[in-house]
C-alpha cells in the first residue's frame, strides 16, 4: 500500500458524482436520492475546478429547515456539536449548491494510498476528491476501494501489525 498511488484506483471524474456550484440545492437532493450509497457530492465551478463538497447530513438539515422541523435538539443547544446560528441562517437562505458547500479535504493523484487513508480517517470521509496541482477535479477515491486494495496488498506482504501473545 505504501507504493500504490491514488491515480491507480481513483474513479475518473467522468464517472464520479459532482455538480456545479450554481445549480439549485434540489439538484444535490436528486443526486443523493439517485445514489443512496453516496455521502458526499463534490462541487466544481464552470471550469471544473474543485470548490468544495456538500455532505448528506447538511442536505438533511436543509430539508428539515424547509419543512419547518428542528435541526438542533433543544437539550444539546449549548453543546459544541450543535449548529451555530450563522449556519442555520445560511441553510435557511440557501438557494444554490454553492450556498451550502463547505471546504473539504482533497488528495493529489500522486499521493500514496496510505496518505489518502490518513486524510480519510482524520476527516471521517468516505469519499475523497482527487485534484491536480491547479485544483482541477480529476475524480474521486472511495474508502471501500482503498481498503480493498490495502487488504489485497496485505495478503501478499503479510499483516501490517502483529499482536503479542
Amino acid at each position: 500500500m505504501t507504493e500504490t498511488r491514488v491515480r491507480e484506483i481513483m474513479i475518473p471524474g467522468t464517472k464520479a458524482l459532482f455538480a456545479t456550484e450554481d445549480e439549485p440545492v434540489e439538484k444535490a437532493i436528486n443526486e443523493f436520492l439517485s445514489q443512496p450509497e453516496l455521502h458526499t457530492l463534490f462541487i466544481v465551478d464552470k471550469h471544473n475546478k474543485y470548490k468544495g463538497a456538500v455532505k448528506l447530513h447538511y442536505i438533511l438539515n436543509w430539508v428539515k429547515l424547509k419543512l419547518g422541523m428542528e435541526i438542533v435538539n433543544r437539550s444539546s443547544i449549548r453543546t459544541a456539536d450543535s449548529l451555530h446560528a450563522f449556519e442555520v441562517v445560511k441553510l435557511c437562505q440557501s438557494q444554490t449548491i454553492g450556498d451550502i458547500l463547505s471546504a473539504a479535504p482533497e488528495v493529489k493523484p500522486d499521493a500514496t494510498l496510505a496518505e489518502a487513508l490518513r486524510i480519510m480517517v482524520l476527516e471521517q470521509a468516505i469519499e475523497l476528491p482527487v485534484v491536480d496541482n491547479n485544483g482541477m477535479f480529476l475524480g474521486e477515491i472511495k474508502l471501500p476501494q482503498l481498503l480493498s486494495k490495502m487488504l489485497g496488498d496485505n495478503k501478499a506482504t503479510g499483516p501490517v501489525c502483529e499482536t503479542k501473545a
